[in-house]
């Protein structure tokens, strides 16, 4: 222990780590590396855009609604999926204009389409997260909004009008 090194193992199934390699002195500490939270989707989006748009790389482009609206549509979404809706985004607008820019609305269609790993393997998923809740540290804060507080359940189904 002379020398700041740090080992950091990843799994999905805390139950098939064997027990004596969670003794002390082995790997101390678990946290819980679950699906990002609203800001930091936020700044995936952002990391992916400006990739291919220069006008991200200083400035959010949206105003914060049409990026709520983005967020609330990607709940569950993880970094490798926003990464593709970025990516099939811009192939989508620039296919027929190379000069088109992307909108809001470009990337919530793209992301209302795409198919994330949650809701395919949902019930697997939330077993996962059942068996290690107690066990870890959450690594961020799981708020799902930039925006002031809406007292919105965002697994809730949606509500229905009767117009």
């Amino acid at each position: 222990k002379n020398f700041p090194v740090y080992v950091i193992g990843t799994l999905n199934r805390i139950e098939d780590l064997p027990v004596e390699a969670t003794r002390a002195g082995r790997f101390d500490t678990v946290w819980e590396v679950d699906s990002p939270d609203a800001e930091s989707r936020l700044n995936l989006f952002l990391l992916f855009l400006k990739r291919f748009d220069s006008r991200f790389k200083d400035d959010l482009v949206f105003d914060k609604y049409e990026w709520q609206g983005i967020l609330d549509e990607t709940i569950e979404y993880v970094g490798a999926e926003i990464e593709q809706i970025v990516v099939d985004t811009i192939a989508k607008v620039k296919e027929c204009d190379l000069n088109a820019e992307v909108t809001a609305r470009d990337l919530l269609e793209e992301a209302m389409q795409f198919n994330c790993i949650f809701n395919r393997n949902s019930k697997q998923i939330v077993l996962m997260r059942n068996s290690i809740r107690e066990l870890a540290k959450p690594s961020h804060s799981k708020k799902q909004s930039i925006l002031a507080p809406r007292n919105i359940d965002p697994y809730s189904p949606p509500k229905v009008s009767s117009n």
